[in-house]
């Protein structure tokens, strides 16, 4: 398993990065800068209640907000999203966690390091409560200019989804990995290193 300091938290409802979120952006300044990490992983997870609410509009209070980022996302796939059926909550949570990791790599803090020619790489990542598993969402920026190629991307899958009538399988293809087992194989290559990556992480 992993050590207490191997990994530098940030959590939130809805693992939402937004510019204006001094706190967010202080830790991931913080992580880069002063820890030197070299992998950041946005990681949501399926059935996230912050995603849900967001998506069926349902009111939770003060935090409603804070989830109008989330209901942007859902309104600009919004044919995709209804192409989903039952899944699209889930499809939504992919959609979040892939624009939150475009998010991280659009931030002062990661443009800067890229330009600096730090070793710096920005994953999106999801896991499933039912079976732990972590689901890699195919996104991995290690340049401006992956970042760049990846939001591309996303919207030629946007184009695609929504030419889809009752599309029954996630739009972005997930591989299923042992977070533990993937993490100790990382340290094991010298991926990682001690206090290597930071993760914004989903609080609910």
């Amino acid at each position: 398993g992993m050590l207490p300091g191997e990994l530098f938290v940030h959590r939130n409802v809805a693992n939402v990065v937004v510019h204006t979120d001094l706190n967010c952006l202080s830790v991931l300044q913080y992580a880069v800068d002063a820890l030197k990490v070299e992998h950041v992983i946005v990681c949501g997870h399926y059935g996230c209640g912050g995603i849900a609410a967001a998506m069926e509009n349902r009111a939770v209070g003060l935090a409603d907000n804070w989830l109008c980022h989330v209901k942007d996302i859902r309104d600009h796939h919004q044919r995709m999203l209804a192409h989903a059926g039952d899944a699209a909550v889930d499809r939504l949570c992919e959609l979040n966690v892939l624009e939150q990791a475009l998010n991280v790599c659009r931030t002062t803090v990661v443009q800067d390091a890229w330009r600096r020619g730090r070793h710096l790489a920005v994953h999106a990542w999801i896991y499933a409560v039912s079976d732990g598993l972590v689901r890699d969402l195919n996104f991995c920026a290690t340049a401006e200019a992956d970042a760049t190629a990846l939001s591309l991307r996303q919207k030629r899958m946007e184009i695609l989804g929504s030419n889809i009538a009752n599309a029954a399988t996630p739009h972005f293809k997930a591989r299923d990995i042992d977070f533990e087992a993937a993490y100790k194989s990382a340290m094991d290559n010298g991926e990682l290193t001690k206090t290597a990556a930071a993760h914004i992480d989903v609080g609910g």
